[in-house]
């Protein structure tokens, strides 16, 4: 199905990780959606909801809300029983977009109640099992569009998307959170184990032999040791080409902060290079761009730049082998098998670069900033 080149953040858009069958997924019916926004202050019986719509997730639920005032929202009903969904994590996130939007970034507002409760319960007597652990949250709503991966991306916006990455490595700068201290298989410190314990699902031999051989790569330069050793900080760990929005070629958006995480620095530009990779004829030149972006508003040590090819690679091999799990569980649904397609693309451009090989291409970025 051929996509629109701009496409609205709103737009139902068919999602890979979309069910209504996933574990401890909250129900919320549209008609109940006011009675909860009611509590945040945001209708009353006198001035009901203007409209009610529900927007595409996979663990959660999202509604667009708006006002009588015109005002926008996204009231969210939160999954609670994955950890990135209970009340000690919901409230980090909230902390870390509130530190965000204090150093100037575009991100949401979050939206408390008149008692000034960020996140509401959703257990009742006889409510569904999933809701009784299960959380209301509400942000505003940022306009934008989303820039899909079909389309061909400049250097220019490849930078534009590596300083918006900067920006948010220089504004959590000091900023420290226990909330921030978990743990899951979408880590970047776990590639190895996750798609290790995956790559099996991989159904095309060719393929598996390559997930195989990265696999060994990522954990034989990543080590344990190595991690622990590289800067850390809070870093945001899922900036994609969902997760930001434009305008022209601004960034005007950052959305999703589920992921946010305590973990090495690098990783987030690293796993936004990875997924801007995605649909474009030089995934490595694209590692530059991003790269040179990011370098412009934020720094990386040599250490840091001998992990990020490998973090680039690694975020997309990730994106693979999960996408892989799930098709072997569906495995007559041709949308999820087409959906992994792009990253086995930027996988097997990238099959013969030696990581001896980018690294030099980086370290001239560095050394070109470092002149300017």
């Amino acid at each position: 199905r051929r996509l629109p080149t701009r496409l609205r953040h709103d737009t139902s858009l068919a999602s890979p990780r979309q069910s209504p069958m996933v574990e401890g997924r909250p129900v919320l019916p549209e008609g109940e959606v006011g009675g909860w926004a009611a509590k945040f202050g945001l209708c009353s019986e006198a001035e009901p909801l203007a409209s009610v719509k529900e927007l595409p997730s996979y663990d959660d639920l999202n509604f667009h809300l708006r006002a009588a005032s015109g005002a926008e929202y996204v009231l969210k009903a939160h999954n609670g029983i994955i950890e990135a969904g209970t009340p000690a994590r919901l409230l980090a996130q909230n902390r870390f977009i509130e530190r965000l939007r204090a150093k100037g970034l575009p991100v949401p507002e979050v939206v408390a109640t008149p008692e000034g409760v960020a996140a509401l319960p959703m257990a009742a007597p006889g409510a569904p099992e999933s809701n009784q652990v299960a959380h209301i949250r509400v942000l505003s709503y940022l306009s934008g569009n989303i820039v899909p991966n079909t389309e061909p991306k400049t250097d220019a916006f490849l930078q534009t998307v590596g300083a918006t990455v900067g920006k948010i490595a220089r504004a959590l700068e000091g900023f420290e959170d226990e909330g921030a201290v978990w743990d899951w298989d979408w880590h970047m410190k776990n590639v190895a184990s996750a798609c290790s314990a995956r790559v099996s699902y991989v159904a095309d031999g060719g393929r598996r032999e390559l997930a195989q051989r990265l696999i060994a790569s990522y954990a034989a330069a990543l080590t344990p040791e190595v991690l622990a050793a590289l800067p850390h900080s809070v870093i945001h760990s899922d900036v994609n080409d969902t997760n930001l929005l434009f305008e022209d070629d601004e960034v005007v958006g950052i959305l999703d902060f589920g992921d946010s995480i305590y973990s090495c620095t690098v990783f987030d530009v690293g796993v936004a290079a990875g997924y801007y990779a995605l649909g474009q004829e030089d995934p490595l030149h694209v590692f530059e761009e991003v790269l040179r972006g990011y370098l412009r508003e934020a720094t990386l040590s040599e250490e840091e730049l001998e992990a990020f090819f490998h973090v680039a690679y690694g975020r997309v091999l990730l994106s693979v082998c999960f996408s892989a799990q799930t098709c072997a569980a569906e495995p007559d649904n041709e949308y999820l098998a087409h959906t992994s397609e792009p990253g086995w693309a930027v996988l097997s451009k990238l099959k013969d670069v030696a990581p001896a090989a980018a690294l030099p291409r980086f370290r001239a970025v560095a050394a070109d900033l470092a002149k300017s």
